[in-house]
């Protein structure tokens, strides 16, 4: 075998490997991946689009810029639900998109 054909299994060995590790890191020992985990034991992966909030459980987001967003479109309205970043419709609290997962909340 070259030398070249070396390197290249050996490459794709190891990241093999790595994606096996990250796999049961997410998963846990049968590697299945953390999205496809029940979802009662993430209440955030709940969430959908044109799901009513509840106004209870929303944090409204006063300073959009913190998270890097700008301001919304007319009609809209960013919060924090279940640790994730939204945008819902400032009248009806339907849900128009996700954005992404938050840490904590910054305002």
């Amino acid at each position: 075998m070259n030398r070249i054909h070396k390197y290249t299994l050996a490459a794709a060995l190891g990241l093999a490997a790595c994606t096996m590790a990250l796999a049961q890191h997410m998963g846990g020992e049968d590697g299945q991946t953390f999205l496809a985990q029940d979802a009662s034991a993430h209440p955030a992966r709940k969430l959908r689009v044109g799901q009513h909030i509840d106004a209870e459980q929303l944090h409204r987001i006063s300073r959009p810029g913190l998270y890097g967003i700008s301001r919304p479109p007319a009609g809209s309205e960013y919060g924090v639900i279940d640790g994730r970043l939204v945008r819902y419709d400032a009248e009806t609290l339907q849900v128009q998109s996700i954005i992404r997962e938050v840490d904590h909340i910054l305002d």
